[in-house]
């Protein structure tokens, strides 16, 4: 999925990650891009790895380069982000 969490609290990445990884078969591929402050980026990757320990297999964040401040509510866009991540085939 792209440009889905810039919009959603913590709360929301929560119940939108434990849905994707009810969904996702083990050994399955979660791609991820978006665009938020690296503090988002940070959290959905603590989420992804150390509480549901997927492994990252590609991951790349770069700083926004535009002078123009925006942000998304309380949240700036600070970074451009893509991560693809793997499910585990067994649980920890």
């Amino acid at each position: 999925h792209s440009w889905v969490y810039h919009g959603l609290s913590p709360r929301q990445w929560r119940t939108i990650l434990l849905e994707h990884n009810r969904l996702l078969r083990p050994g399955g591929y979660l791609w991820m891009q978006d665009g938020s402050s690296r503090a988002v980026y940070e959290t959905i990757k603590f989420l992804c790895i150390e509480q549901l320990g997927y492994r990252i297999l590609y991951a790349v964040d770069q700083p926004r380069v535009s002078r123009t401040v925006t942000s998304f509510g309380s949240d700036p866009f600070e970074i451009n982000w893509n991560i693809i991540l793997m499910k585990p085939h067994r649980i920890k």
